[in-house]
């Protein structure tokens, strides 16, 4: 069975700040979709959908941009992990 965690003085510390970001954050969020910003005429099949592979010399964005976009997909797919870790360390 599982136990309660025990919060400790960091949780405790940051309860109140999380909760009023939290709050804010609910309260502005705006609904957003993808061809809001790629227009659906501009996006592109892949091959096994009937379309073509994606190919490295369609890029078009500058490399800093598809960098940042890569360690930003990398972070959020570790997600759990960190959660996991930080459980591990402050509760």
């Amino acid at each position: 069975m599982a136990e309660k965690p025990v919060a400790n003085a960091l949780t405790l510390e940051l309860e109140p700040v999380v909760d009023t970001e939290l709050s804010r954050h609910l309260a502005t969020e705006e609904a957003w979709y993808a061809h809001d910003y790629v227009p659906f005429e501009q996006g592109e099949n892949f091959a096994f959908l009937g379309g073509t592979d994606w190919d490295a010399s369609s890029v078009t964005l500058p490399r800093p941009v598809t960098d940042a976009l890569e360690i930003l997909l990398i972070t959020k797919d570790n997600l759990a992990g960190y959660h996991r870790e930080l459980v591990e360390h402050f509760i």
